[in-house]
């Protein structure tokens, strides 16, 4: 599943760039929605196979998670985008090279 939210983030950022940056409270609400749903399924990964991912800042992941589900309100937009562009791409990538990894 965080590979399919990750992917949905990603198809969300790509689409709808503008309606995000000009304050749209439907299109930002969608991102933080899939914000928290991928730090939510991220925690099923369990310990062991997040160790395998260095590159992601879970603890990151799992601060913003407070913010954009608990106090959405409090959120500074322009983190969350830097976050969903630059970060989610990254776990993304992880997860992928994982799967690979099992299936070979």
């Amino acid at each position: 599943m965080v590979e399919f939210w990750c992917e949905a983030l990603d198809w969300l950022c790509k689409q709808y760039p503008d309606e995000y940056a000009n304050g749209d409270i439907r299109t930002r609400w969608a991102i933080y929605h899939v914000m928290g749903l991928i730090a939510d399924t991220s925690k099923g990964l369990g310990d062991e196979t997040r160790s395998q991912m260095v590159d992601v800042n879970w603890r990151g992941l799992s601060g913003l998670r407070t913010f954009v589900v608990h106090r959405p309100w409090n959120v500074n937009p322009r983190i969350v985008w830097e976050s969903a562009t630059e970060e989610i791409p990254v776990l993304l990538g992880e997860v992928r090279r994982l799967i690979a990894d099992r299936s070979a």
